[in-house]
């Protein structure tokens, strides 16, 4: 008889730490910050969803359960051709670390996707877990974009301090020449470092008959 009420007492303590573990998950479930999917793991249909995936993309619970992720728009890229689901069938593993999903009200989010496939009372389900990315990817992007245009500016400073230090030098060596065909061969050979890559003539306007006489040229027609 002794035996029997201590059995009674322990098939009773676990059913309560059971019960005590399925309301913890649930908690954290309806709470987590991240979205949460749990699938058949035979035909891949939802059998529960938790609230900030319904948020995240716009779907009611409703819309949600008992579809398969292939016919949910936000879903489209991860299984047209429920290929990415054979592959979670098979290797009972697949991650994705920046996945492209629309919203039910056409908005792009960007999302790390990972799915594991584990037993639940002798049945196989996937839970997917998703994360919502969208800013940090922005914040990313707009960093790459500022990191691209200081770097157009720097490039830019460079070029026009090198321009300067090379009309510098033409000034002074403008300075020392005592003919003007000296001065014309200095502004062709200045202009030849100035304009890299590009021909160009220096000429001149006579006034009394209007004739534009070139007295100088760089580049490949020099």
């Amino acid at each position: 008889m002794a035996g029997l009420v201590q059995e009674f007492t322990e098939r009773k303590q676990i059913e309560e730490a059971l019960k005590a573990s399925e309301v913890r998950y649930r908690r954290l479930f309806e709470t987590a910050k991240d979205g949460i999917i749990i699938l058949e793991a035979d035909t891949g249909q939802l059998i529960d969803v938790n609230p900030f995936l319904e948020d995240m993309l716009g779907y009611s619970h409703e819309e949600l359960l008992g579809k398969t992720l292939w016919e949910i728009g936000a879903f489209k890229d991860i299984a047209a051709n429920q290929a990415a689901f054979r592959q979670l069938q098979s290797q009972e593993y697949i991650r994705y670390d920046n996945l492209p999903l629309e919203t039910k009200g056409q908005q792009s989010r960007q999302v790390e996707f990972v799915s594991n496939v584990y037993l639940v009372d002798g049945r196989k389900v996937i839970q997917c877990n998703i994360r919502d990315i969208t800013a940090r990817k922005r914040a990313e992007e707009s960093l790459r974009k500022a990191n691209e245009d200081l770097l157009a500016l720097v490039t830019e400073l460079q070029k026009r301090d090198s321009e300067m230090k090379l009309l510098n030098r033409m000034n002074d060596l403008l300075q020392t020449c005592t003919t003007q065909e000296e001065a014309y061969q200095v502004i062709a050979l200045m202009a030849g470092e100035l304009f890299v890559g590009q021909s160009g003539c220096l000429a001149i306007l006579h006034a009394w008959d209007q004739y534009l006489e070139i007295v100088a040229r760089w580049g490949e027609e020099a």
